[in-house]
């Protein structure tokens, strides 16, 4: 969609343009032209910038947002990986006598 703005300075031109790309389903506004206090801007409408994020582990959709798609987990997903996760960081056991401790040095 192309609109002329007339009147103002560029300040004002600047306000109207941030003030535009706020409103609901507008995804871009572009300022393409500046000639004798008129300002020729391009709004673009659609889907926001923003990807779905959806769980890697169950397929919920975490954020709503456009077309685009990244993942993540979920709290119970990412407790369910952390649970798989865990090491025990107990010490190896030591060696039996002095002839074992020194084949393993």
């Amino acid at each position: 969609m192309r609109i002329e703005v007339r009147g103002g300075d560029i300040a004002h031109i600047i306000d109207f343009q941030e003030r535009l790309a706020l409103v609901a389903d507008v995804s871009r506004v572009s300022v393409v032209g500046l000639d004798h206090g008129r300002a020729t801007l391009i709004v673009e409408l659609g889907e926001p910038d923003d990807p779905t994020v959806i769980c890697i582990g169950c397929g919920k959709t975490l954020v709503a947002g456009g077309r685009h798609q990244s993942h993540g987990l979920c709290d119970p997903c990412a407790s369910a990986f952390k649970a798989q996760r865990r090491v025990s960081h107990q010490p190896p056991p030591a060696p039996a006598d002095d002839q074992a401790a020194a084949r393993f040095a």
